[in-house]
């Protein structure tokens, strides 16, 4: 902060950060007027001077603000102190999915399928007002003391169709979690955050990243040339749909990934494949061994094995 102020707009009491990032600092604070705790976030003083930032962030408070879900953290207020946008939200009691994987390694199929269909189902709702998030990564994902999955941090948020509030050349979100298509700063549309909740999934069933690299740059060429190991081939105690459900989210073609996170959502929710999954998986398993018998009287070139296999009589 500029300045040593430690309550904002006369209600926002700060006691002590609980989260720092590029952009902006979390405080964990209390709401004097209304006697409960909240989460503060307060814009970065190195960006704060820039006016088209500091518009950017109290127009996606806005935005934020609009969507009531239980899968979203709540926004509760937004403003200006000093020339610092702030963002007031709810205090949620839990950890982030970071956090938890750090803690726990990999987490079962089922525990996967549940947070994820509960973030698809927030991001489904946030689409439908024609909102991206635009940085679905495991730190966002807050998992509260219910164990209910809550997406947080629509910092960098932006309607669908406004280009205008990204600067040229400039690449938001965080490199082992973007799209191809912000890999290379073309238009993003929802299928963007499908993709980084793909391989949000894939981390937390395998254990480790689809492209995992000491250098950002590597890692972002490696997203536009490479397919990563399916899931079931990384673990194969990976449930094959769930396997195959992450696969789709991943696809580098958006036009070949889910084509909604409601879709995504059903399929996590209900345990089921893709489409073209479910068909091959039936394919499958509808393909058994076939034998002919030898008619009674029938000439040995009908028989079903070869005349050096006969068995002997």
């Amino acid at each position: 902060m500029k300045s040593m102020v430690r309550v904002l707009a006369e209600r926002y009491e700060l006691e002590k950060i609980i989260g720092e990032g590029g952009m902006a600092t979390v405080w964990r604070a209390r709401d004097s007027r209304l006697d409960r705790p909240v989460a503060v976030k307060l814009m970065a003083d190195k960006i704060s001077n820039d006016a088209d930032f500091r518009a950017r962030f109290l127009q996606e408070a806005r935005a934020a603000a609009s969507i009531s879900h239980p899968n979203i953290v709540d926004v509760l207020d937004y403003g200006e102190e000093d020339g610092i946008p702030y963002m007031v939200m709810e205090l949620v009691d839990g950890e982030d999915l970071r956090s938890r994987l750090a803690r726990d390694g990999r987490l079962q199929p089922d525990e996967v399928a549940r947070i994820g269909a509960g973030v698809a189902r927030g991001l489904s709702v946030a689409h439908r007002r024609g909102l991206i998030h635009r940085d679905i990564k495991p730190a966002n994902i807050l998992i509260d003391a219910e164990g209910t999955p809550k997406l947080t941090d629509f910092g960098i948020v932006r309607a669908l169709g406004s280009a205008t509030q990204t600067k040229a050349g400039m690449t938001l979100g965080s490199v082992h979690y973007l799209s191809p298509e912000q890999v290379q700063g073309t238009t993003v549309d929802e299928r963007s955050d499908i993709y980084s909740l793909g391989v949000v999934l894939y981390e937390a069933t395998t254990g480790e990243r689809p492209f995992d690299d000491d250098a950002p740059a590597a890692v972002a060429v490696r997203r536009l040339s490479e397919t990563p190991r399916p899931p079931h081939a990384v673990e194969p105690s990976i449930p094959q749909w769930l396997s195959a459900v992450i696969e789709r989210a991943m696809q580098r073609d958006p036009e070949r990934r889910y084509r909604t996170a409601s879709e995504l959502e059903h399929d996590l929710a209900t345990r089921h494949p893709p489409r073209a999954a479910a068909e091959a998986l039936e394919a499958t398993a509808a393909i058994k061994p076939r034998f002919r018998h030898k008619r009674k009287g029938a000439p040995d070139s009908c028989r079903s094995w070869p005349p050096s296999s006969r068995p002997s009589v």
